[in-house]
Formats: structure tokens, sequence, C-alpha cells
């Protein structure tokens, strides 16, 4: 588990910034973490001769759209960094 992040000064526009790449980050983790733990049920069964459980099945697709949610955050957070630094420049 991570530790909580912690900030420093005053909350700002900064601080907003590094703590919705923080999110994106930790839900990039949780939706691997959920892949891993699938695959793991889902190879653990198959090598028993069992058909997989349908949690498992589950998990694999809600891991890849939780990693796709937390990576569309970290894109708008590109673009809208980006968009910034071209008004100011």
């Amino acid at each position: 588990m991570l530790p909580p992040m912690t900030t420093v000064g005053t909350p700002g526009p900064a601080t907003a910034l590094l703590g919705a790449i923080q999110y994106a980050r930790e839900g990039i983790e949780r939706g691997v973490q959920t892949y891993e733990q699938a695959t793991q049920q889902i190879a653990g069964a198959t090598a028993a001769g069992e058909l997989p459980p349908a949690a498992a099945t589950v998990g694999l697709l809600e891991a890849r759209l939780q990693a796709a949610a937390a990576a569309k955050v970290l894109e708008r957070l590109d673009r809208g960094l980006g968009s910034l630094l071209d008004v100011r420049a």
C-alpha cells in the first residue's frame, strides 16, 4: 500500500494537479493488481481442470476498465497542462 500523499504550503493549482496525477497512478495500480489476482484465479482453476470462476472473468474486465479510466485522467491532465502552457507562452 502506498503512503498517503503529503502537500507542502497552501493548496492551489499545483497541489490539485499533483493530487490528480496521484489519483490516476493509484487507479492504474489498482487495475494492475485486480488483473493479477484475476489471472491467478483463472490459472489456478485451469490447472485444476475446472472452469474459471465468473468473478475472475469479471475481474479481468474490471481491471481493464479501471486502468483505462485512470489513463484517461492522465490524458486529460496532459491536454489541460499543454493548453495552460500554450496560453502562458
